[in-house]
């Protein structure tokens, strides 16, 4: 899985710096602020609460999945008090999404540690942060620490679907605004989830294959769809994995689960004539809420699909599907040329 709310999968594997940014002037800015994420862990892991306090927001606080949201003093408390020792800690694929007074990044982290008896343990963790501008530096104003892994990103979106709240249980209103004057073919939906849009899909004909990482979601699209007399394709696989073919497809939606990285790989799938449609949060809402640097602008989704026509693109300030809150989105619908066997 790439991205839908406050919950993203990457890979972790060196300790060697990988910045990057999805806007064109970010940069030094990017480069500072990975730097200042790194030191901000040598404080915690040194319990030097001064250093630390000193990167960050007056509001911060620190999230860890399952948990309710921790203050800097209970971040400090809980740095002091705690008998773990870090003896590794190693980043790896850090991104950073800058705004001119926001910056997003995120990585993973792979952590060894012993305990006062001495014994060793390791783990691997996505960390998502928040930094806001304050005149000429950058404070860490919100923290997310969630278990990671192929395995850990399964069992976040198992328990998401198990508890089955703050999504939209609907179909996705681009979606079906996109299909509503396409005669139906065959559908990837990719990030499938419980099946909300696979289902809607295939009750208007089209034959509809979703991959999702999750064993629950997948489950429940598969009973639901069963229920409703339709019938779909469901696969548990990591999207990252699935081979989306070639020239197989005439609709590939990415709704609420990144599209950014996928793009070679849809304009292979896709038949001539065929279209991609994307929903997801604009880079505008990292100020809420930490969502990752798979999002990218206008002029970006221009490039990635030169040569295509787009059928839409917007930035509207909606009620998010994920999430269920007012936040400005991004929506982007496209089509392959019809006449075109090529990327």
């Amino acid at each position: 899985m790439i991205m839908r709310i406050q919950m993203l999968a990457l890979v972790c594997s060196s300790a060697v710096l990988a910045a990057g940014s999805t806007t064109p002037d970010a940069g030094l800015a990017a480069d500072e602020v990975v730097v200042l994420m790194r030191r901000w862990y040598s404080a915690f892991d040194a319990k030097d609460a001064a250093a630390r306090e000193a990167l960050e927001h007056p509001k911060f606080e620190m999230q860890v999945m399952g948990i309710p949201p921790l203050s800097a003093k209970q971040v400090s408390q809980i740095s002091t008090v705690t008998s773990i020792t870090v003896l590794t800690r190693t980043f790896s694929d850090e991104h950073v999404t800058k705004l001119p007074s926001v910056a997003v990044y995120r990585g993973e982290m792979s952590v060894t540690q012993k305990n006062v008896a001495g014994t060793l343990g390791s783990s691997v963790s996505v960390v998502t942060a928040v930094w806001e501008r304050e005149s000429d530096s950058w404070k860490l104003l919100h923290l997310e620490k969630i278990p990671g892994g192929l395995d850990g990103s399964r069992e976040r979106w198992n328990e998401v679907f198990r508890l089955g709240t703050q999504y939209n249980s609907k179909p996705n209103k681009l979606l079906m605004e996109a299909i509503s004057s396409r005669t139906p073919g065959k559908a990837l939906d990719v990030g499938m989830g419980q099946g909300r849009n696979a289902i809607a899909l295939a009750e208007k004909g089209w034959s509809v294959t979703g991959v999702d990482i999750s064993e629950v979601g997948v489950s429940k699209a598969m009973q639901t769809a069963s229920e409703r007399g339709v019938k779909i394709t469901g696969i548990i696989e990591d999207v990252e994995k699935f081979d989306f073919g070639k020239e197989q497809w005439d609709l590939i939606a990415f709704i609420y689960a990144g599209g950014r990285e996928e793009v070679e790989k849809v304009k292979a799938a896709l038949r001539p004539g065929g279209i991609v449609v994307v929903e997801m949060f604009h880079p505008e809402a990292a100020a809420r809420r930490p969502i990752g640097a798979g999002v990218v602008n206008k002029d970006d989704w221009s490039k990635l699909y030169a040569g295509w026509k787009i059928l839409k693109y917007e930035e509207p300030v909606d009620i998010s599907d994920w999430g269920l809150e007012k936040t400005r989105l991004m929506r982007f619908v496209a089509q392959k040329p019809a006449q075109s066997t090529k990327n």
